[in-house]
């Protein structure tokens, strides 16, 4: 019995040996095709004038040579970009810090946002949301607050999101040892375990499909087309998950520039009381004589101008004026709201949120100049969403005449969805994560 038992125990060890050896293998490969393919990447960086570039830090408290690490950040070798600071408590002891900076680089475009608002558990995206309307810029910088980088970190983080394809730019990182026994082996863990992992998964999945905090680099509109970042306000990983549903936007977009075999028109709509869960990729038929919600959702009366549903809603500025207006749903659209020429001169909207540089939009008929702007929140019934980004259209109109604009995927996918023409009315639900 014991001879057996001394040669399954072999038999495991001599697994586990091979095992570690073929795991490390890999670990080599991957770091190799890594280094490989940085040294080319700076070797073909573009030398034109890069994007300006907001940088978001949420802040609590203080870290040992935290300042430092700050400081940084003041110090890139590049043409435009701002700085902004979050923190819960305008007593937050981080504040007096981000004071020292503006006093040693009045130069730079430094700010400090005060964050009351408890948008959900985690409060460092909680902060993140509430600063975000102040950014001026659609490329964004996420990163801790311990991160320490070197003067051409930000030209190095841009230069990728040059290429459409790239979603999201995140970085590995090293830990910086202290005097104690736990620094030094957390230090060592990063640089060697930790490292390690994240090249074999950049290895085996054919790149990165996740964030990790020491830097999220990504564009605001693919932000908007997540959720924003109120999406996340109770997720613990907010970094992953962000990244995650980055890269799922990629797939999103080669799976929609696949052909077609058909358009689910109004008639479909009228026939069935139609439930979209969008991030689950789920529709749900149900005959509208045996439909009988008794859920919390919300219940919003719908209109109907031909085959097209319509709402009211009301948009509040940041001055907290009521705007009102009748609202096209427009699910093929991934924008917050679209508002047209005429509501907005009309209500003087340019003047009373706060606004982002100018783009395009484009359509079947081409593109059209749009202003970005925020605002306070959008009401629909009961319903409110803070914070919804929205395309100001400065010539024409995304919706029918009379109407103030449409709402677009940006809001609805936030909400289990369920459209009963029948009994013209749909239902908004919010998700239970």
């Amino acid at each position: 019995m014991l001879q057996h038992t001394v040669k399954f125990i072999q038999v495991v060890a001599v697994l586990g040996t091979f095992s570690s050896i073929g795991y490390y293998l890999m670990c080599l490969w991957a770091t190799a095709n890594f280094l490989r393919e940085r040294k080319a990447s700076i070797a073909d960086a573009s030398d034109g004038t890069p994007p300006p570039v907001s940088i978001l830090k949420p802040l609590k408290g203080t870290d040992p040579e935290m300042y430092e690490s700050l400081r940084s950040h003041c110090l890139q070798n590049y043409p435009e970009y701002e700085i902004l600071f979050g923190v819960k408590d305008a007593n937050d002891p981080a504040s007096e810090m981000v004071e020292r900076l503006k006093a040693e680089f009045p130069q730079r475009l430094i700010r400090l946002v005060i964050c009351p608002e408890n948008l959900g558990a985690n409060t460092k995206v909680s902060n993140l949301a509430q600063m975000l309307p102040g950014a001026r810029y659609e490329l964004l910088i996420v990163n801790d607050s311990d991160i320490r980088v070197e003067t051409d970190y930000l030209r190095r983080i841009t230069a990728p999101l040059g290429d459409p394809k790239v979603g999201m730019v995140t970085c590995l990182y090293r830990g910086v040892p202290a005097g104690t026994l736990g620094s030094r082996l957390e230090s060592m863990g990063i640089g060697t375990d930790f490292s390690a992992g994240v090249l074999v998964a950049r290895q085996v999945e054919g790149g990165i499909r996740f964030g990790l905090g020491s830097t999220l680099g990504f564009r605001r509109h693919d932000l908007e087309a997540i959720g924003g970042f109120q999406a996340f306000v109770d997720y613990l990983a907010d970094d992953y998950e962000i990244g995650r549903r980055i890269a799922a936007l990629g797939s999103e977009k080669q799976e929609r520039s696949k052909a077609r075999d058909g358009i689910l028109g109004a008639d479909f709509f009228r026939r069935f009381v139609v439930e979209i869960d969008i991030p689950a990729r789920l529709l749900r038929l149900c005959e509208p004589g045996e439909f009988h919600y008794s859920g919390r959702g919300e219940i919003i009366p719908l209109q109907f101008k031909r085959d097209t549903p319509i709402i009211d809603g009301s948009i509040v500025t940041l001055s907290n004026e009521i705007v009102n207006g009748r609202f096209e749903i427009d699910t093929g659209c991934d924008a917050f709201l679209c508002l047209g020429q005429d509501f907005v001169a009309a209500n003087e909207l340019l003047d009373k949120v706060k606004m982002m540089p100018q783009g395009a939009r484009r359509g079947v008929g081409g593109s059209t100049p749009i202003q970005h702007g925020d605002f306070e929140a959008l009401r629909l019934g009961s319903v409110i969403i803070k914070k919804p980004s929205a395309n100001f259209f400065l010539e024409g109109s995304p919706a029918g005449k009379g109407q103030a604009g449409h709402i677009g995927l940006g809001v609805l996918q936030r909400f289990n969805m369920t459209f009963d023409y029948s009994r013209r009315q749909m239902i908004l639900e919010q998700k239970s994560d």
